[in-house]
């Protein structure tokens, strides 16, 4: 006996379909839209799920990310993530353009050149991929859209440890509309200002996810906003979103497969502002990604063990 189809179902897609439930001119933040979804395919097999950003550069646009998500390898070990051992050749993006506002989807190849020995994403121009971040320079030809830069400032003091930041993007894949990013708070969870494991980056606890890798992380201070200035300090309230860093996944997937357990402290690494800018603004073509090369042997700070008692 076949089921007749539910009362409610015709009403339902009737409503869906008009968009009865959302306002005709919905309240959106403007950040909402700098983060994109990316989804990395070898050819047509989609191997991972990320989160990219704009950011302007004189006429063109940087899709920002994690290194990992482009070349498809883990940062330090430089093993293949995903579990059928293949590494991208494409990524895809959702994204939403500004004057006139349309949803759009676009796919840019990842290497120059068919044997994919090329990368055409950019990374730092000092320690290139040693550091987990990078960005292709992309066009926009059916409008503009709306970048990180365009009206959020750089953050020139990261405060203490135990202060709000937020991080946009699409943990698990999770999105508004499928292309709105989701906004997790989290706070500072080391001194920013001191490396860690020898590079310019610092732990925050936040309960990241797969898909959330690459994301950007935002300061909001609000009520009374204390700025430094050459000859002191300047007083004034109301509210300010800083840029803080890049997101680049949790300290839990860097360690060993012998040190990890079926828990998560939910603690995860940003890359600092300042080292994500150097590398916006004077970044170079990447190599091709070799595995095996990640790990850098750091030299010990500590002098000589002496005995502690006599």
């Amino acid at each position: 006996m076949t089921r007749s189809q539910s009362k409610f179902s015709a009403a339902f897609n009737a409503a869906f379909s008009s968009g009865r439930y959302m306002k005709a001119t919905p309240q959106i933040n403007g950040l909402s839209v700098t983060s994109v979804m990316l989804q990395m395919f070898f050819r047509e097999q989609q191997l991972a799920k990320g989160t990219g950003w704009f950011w302007r550069l004189g006429k063109s646009i940087a899709l920002v990310t994690a290194w990992h998500n482009l070349s498809g390898l883990h940062h330090s070990a430089r093993t293949p993530l995903s579990q059928h051992g293949g590494v991208p050749d494409r990524v895809r993006f959702r994204y939403v353009t500004q004057n006139p506002q349309t949803f759009q989807e676009g796919e840019i190849p990842l290497y120059l050149d068919e044997d994919r020995t090329n990368p055409r994403w950019f990374v730092h121009p000092v320690c290139g991929n040693y550091f987990d971040m990078a960005f292709i320079v992309i066009s926009i030809t059916n409008g503009d859209v709306k970048c990180i830069n365009d009206g959020v400032p750089v953050i020139e003091n990261y405060g203490q440890p135990g202060g709000d930041v937020f991080a946009v993007g699409f943990a698990q894949g999770i999105s508004a509309l499928n292309v709105l990013s989701v906004w997790k708070r989290g706070s500072i969870a080391s001194d920013p200002d001191v490396p860690v494991d020898g590079y310019p980056k610092f732990l925050v606890d936040i309960a990241g996810r797969g898909g959330l890798s690459g994301a950007p992380i935002f300061r909001i201070r609000q009520g009374t906003i204390i700025e430094p200035t050459p000859t002191g300090q300047t007083i004034g309230f109301g509210e300010k979103t800083e840029f803080v860093g890049l997101y680049s996944g949790r300290a839990a997937d860097q360690l060993p497969a012998s040190f990890r357990t079926g828990e998560s402290s939910d603690l995860g690494f940003v890359w600092r502002a300042d080292v994500v800018l150097e590398m916006l603004n004077a970044g170079v073509l990447d190599e091709q990604p070799e595995v095996g090369k990640g790990v850098v042997e750091m030299r010990e700070i500590w002098g000589p063990r002496e005995a502690a008692i006599a």
